[in-house]
């Protein structure tokens, strides 16, 4: 929060260069008041965390259910009634996540629960068990922090491509979302169960259950997408597009929806089973390389030695999932994430 309140405009610049005064205030706006949100955010994110890892996945989708409808309601009447404009939308976002922290931590009170949080002033440090959380988190934050750099440089070279086709980038990666809603769901109901599997040594259990809800996440991934297909003429219509950014931002979700129905499972599902596991160090390397390689590499060589525009950013990002889905089959296959426990 600290590094992005005083670098607001630096590392705006640094990412959209050449955008108009306007719009770089607006950004300015909004990326200061979302900046106030990010301790908010750790303290639900880690919350919800909590309570998934007992096995008790209601408490954050109800949770995201309240704090999404307060953020709606607080949007409309900030935007619309108020008229404040992108500071409404930033002002409606801050109070949605600061009321989810809240939320979140007082349902861990609870002493029904087989893991609450209480009396916050007696807690003391645990090294050993520090020690265990980051030997997970620290490669896995890592790998999470290079993926976002790594965003925000094929941003920029979005940037350059000219206003249509970021907003044709924008309107399709808002939409890739919600093509993958039911992928990310699975991803992290992998964590708790192989977690849990794993710390028992049951990994043929693990297994099992790995193949099933993979099953379950293809053929929910597939369904939404056919659905959206379907859909996406009259959900284009709503965003008021020039006719050539319509067209693109058409080929992008089609792209993309095809993409997840594939790709996107083994690409970023399996890697959260060996992660449960304790391999994080394969796979942050993988996703590192992979990134860089072709993410950003090949994005740039598109960008420079063709006319593909856009469509180079989105080939590179199928060539980098192709390339994490091939490494991730490759070590769940290989049987070599069993036995890395992360607590011994």
């Amino acid at each position: 929060m600290g590094i992005t309140i005083v670098g607001n405009r630096g590392i705006l610049q640094l990412v959209y260069s050449s955008i108009d005064a306007e719009v770089m205030d607006n950004a300015m706006t909004y990326f200061f008041l979302s900046a106030l949100s990010y301790p908010f955010l750790a303290v639900y994110n880690s919350g919800a965390a909590l309570f998934r890892s007992q096995g008790n996945s209601k408490v954050s989708m109800y949770t995201a259910f309240i704090v999404n409808v307060i953020n709606v309601v607080f949007n409309a009447l900030f935007i619309y009634g108020f008229n404040w404009g992108v500071a409404g939308a930033g002002i409606a976002s801050l109070i949605a996540r600061a009321t989810a922290a809240v939320v979140v931590m007082v349902l861990l009170r609870n002493e029904q629960n087989p893991i609450y949080v209480r009396q916050l002033h007696r807690i003391r440090p645990h090294f050993q068990t520090i020690r265990r959380i980051l030997h997970i988190g620290v490669p896995t934050g890592l790998e999470n922090g290079i993926f976002q750099i790594g965003k925000i440089l094929v941003a920029t070279q979005v940037a350059g491509f000219g206003t249509a086709a970021i907003a044709a980038n924008a309107v399709a990666s808002s939409m890739a979302g919600f093509q993958c809603i039911p992928g990310n769901g699975i991803s992290l109901a992998i964590i708790t169960v192989v977690g849990q599997c794993v710390g028992a040594d049951r990994y043929d259990e693990a297994r099992y259950y790995v193949k099933k809800l993979f099953k379950y996440s293809y053929l929910i991934l597939i369904g939404l997408n056919l659905i959206m297909f379907a859909a996406y003429p009259l959900i284009l219509g709503l965003y008021n597009l020039q006719s050539e950014t319509e067209a693109v931002a058409w080929n992008l979700c089609i792209a993309h929806g095809i993409g997840a129905c594939t790709l996107w499972a083994m690409s970023f599902s399996l890697p959260n089973v060996l992660r449960a596991a304790g391999d994080v160090r394969y796979t942050m390397i993988v996703s590192v390389v992979s990134m860089w390689v072709f993410r950003i590499m090949l994005c740039m060589g598109f960008s420079y030695f063709t006319d593909l525009g856009i469509y180079g950013v989105w080939i590179a990002m199928f060539a980098d999932w192709a390339c994490r889905s091939t490494c991730f089959i490759w070590r769940y296959r290989s049987n070599r994430w069993q036995g890395k426990r992360a607590i011994e």
